[in-house]
């Protein structure tokens, strides 16, 4: 089946609390069956429901089939770069 885990945190830029969309996944076996796009609408659903301004997240490179999924959802693609800062090693 499939997962999907958004936390919230609050952005200056967006004026108050955004989601960040941690995860989305669905397992191999059940892929093309429209369960990412229910657990992306019931995520929609429930941030708007939470009041949240907006909803973030990222999207590995290569991973084409999850860029229609969102740019079917409306996301929009941004114009960041994304840095890390690894602080303890695994």
């Amino acid at each position: 089946m499939g997962a999907v885990f958004a936390a919230a945190h609050s952005s200056l830029e967006h004026g108050g609390t955004i989601g960040w969309l941690e995860e989305l996944y669905v397992s191999p076996q059940s892929r093309g069956q429209g369960i990412g796009s229910r657990l992306m609408a019931d995520v929609i659903s429930r941030a708007r429901q939470l009041g949240w301004r907006g909803l973030e997240l990222e999207v590995v490179t290569g991973h084409e089939r999850a860029i229609a999924l969102y740019l079917r959802h409306g996301f929009q693609p941004l114009s960041r770069t994304r840095f890390v800062r690894v602080l303890a090693a695994l």
